[in-house]
């Protein structure tokens, strides 16, 4: 299943965000399951589509983009100017085996973190 994993997910969580999903992962095994109805303690995971439904769009005149690096052999996600010049503070690579819905939530926690965006924006 290609969501967020237990860390992305669990820092998303801690910093307030919330949106439809059935993908929870059990912290203690790490596994992800769908639920209609998740009983307690499990933490939400998200898919890449929901997690691009919260990145805004535009963000102090940079605009969201996410494209293959072939520099670095990976997708990547972030924001650039209208001239193509990247706001490389506000980018992130995919990691090793990481699915990009996961890259796109480490951005979404950068942002959130650093106070950039807020929830609700």
């Amino acid at each position: 299943m290609k969501v967020t994993n237990l860390e992305t997910s669990k820092k998303l969580k801690e910093l307030g965000f919330e949106a439809e999903t059935m993908a929870f992962i059990d912290p203690d095994s790490e596994e992800c399951q769908i639920w209609l109805n998740a009983p307690e303690g499990l933490i939400p995971a998200y898919d890449l589509e929901t997690i691009l439904e919260a990145l805004p769009k535009e963000l102090k005149k940079l605009y969201f983009w996410i494209s293959y690096s072939r520099c670095h052999d990976c997708w990547a996600v972030g924001y650039q100017r209208s001239d193509n010049t990247r706001n490389t503070e506000l980018e992130a690579f995919a990691e090793e085996n990481e699915v990009l819905a996961n890259t796109a939530g480490r951005l979404l926690v950068k942002l959130l973190e650093d106070n950039i965006i807020k929830l609700g924006e």
